[in-house]
């Protein structure tokens, strides 16, 4: 376990780091953001149905799997904690809207958490060598819902937004604007980028993605797995399209068919082949300099 100090609000970020077998040169690595429900294991102790005890250290089934894949591929891997020192373990319950949803945003804090876990990574040193354990310039990002959120707002490109611009997002009709940050403008960069059935309308801070004002670009490329019967599968097209439209980095989707939100967590076949094409993809794009 490794920590690191937000740059959105000060707390302290816990990090399950996974490190890479091999020791003789700096190790790719994938940082993987959690969906609402969370990184570890929780209890509901009201009996309200949301976890509010959080079992820090103990990965869900779901992120288990992942570290496995990934420590099976050579892989460093960080999993950086969103909620629990935000007094959540999930993105539930009064969490899900104003004005503790800007507590947890996945569009202007969880990217601080993205960017401050890589900022983390790029410090680590073996004590026996002294050389860098992470290749800093070959990290990618994973995300599962809320994180695939966050991962779009984490490397979204922040010279592609226009003169005057004004950062907001719309809740119920409401504007909010005083609540709102603006993207980060980090030096270190993520190499590229997989998203899992992400929330892609952002409430409007890149604009209407369905419309004519989307301006949301991003730095690297990104794949998109997209579930056939998700609510959110929608804008995630539309945000692609604009995507395509814009330019900036380079958008490619998958679909899955009889599949809906969160089929990550399942055993359906489209969970291994969708995995299958993620591992191939971040193969493909993590090459090395």
């Amino acid at each position: 376990m490794l920590e690191f100090s937000s740059t959105a609000d000060g707390e302290q970020i816990p990090v399950y780091f996974v490190t890479p077998t091999n020791r003789e040169s700096p190790a790719k690595a994938v940082v993987v953001l959690h969906g609402s429900g969370g990184l570890w294991n929780d209890q509901d102790s009201n009996g309200d149905g949301v976890g509010d005890i959080c079992d820090i250290g103990s990965l869900t089934a779901q992120f288990r799997e992942w570290e496995s894949l990934l420590r099976e591929k050579g892989y460093a891997v960080a999993f950086p904690d969103s909620y629990s020192t935000r007094n959540t373990c999930e993105n539930e319950g009064a969490f899900k809207s104003p004005p503790l949803k800007f507590t947890i945003s996945a569009t202007f804090i969880r990217n601080h958490d993205a960017i401050g876990t890589l900022q983390l990574l790029k410090q680590l040193v073996w004590e026996d060598s002294g050389l860098p354990v992470i290749d800093i310039k070959n990290v990618a990002l994973l995300g599962f819902s809320d994180g695939g959120s966050a991962v779009l707002s984490s490397i979204y490109d922040v010279n592609a937004t226009p003169a005057n611009w004004k950062w907001k997002q719309s809740f119920d009709g409401v504007d909010y604007t005083k609540e709102i940050r603006e993207p980060i403008d980090s030096e270190l960069k993520f190499k590229t980028a997989v998203v899992y059935y992400p929330g892609s309308y952002h409430n409007g801070y890149y604009g209407n993605v369905c419309g004519t004002t989307g301006i949301y670009q991003s730095y690297c490329d990104i794949m998109f797995n997209l579930p056939e019967d998700d609510a959110l599968t929608e804008n995630s097209e539309c945000l692609v399209a604009s995507m395509v439209d814009l330019g900036g980095g380079i958008p490619s989707v998958e679909h899955y068919s009889n599949t809906g939100h969160g089929f990550d967590s399942n055993d359906q076949p489209e969970s291994a082949v969708a995995r299958n094409k993620s591992l191939q993809f971040l193969q493909q794009q993590l090459k090395g300099e």
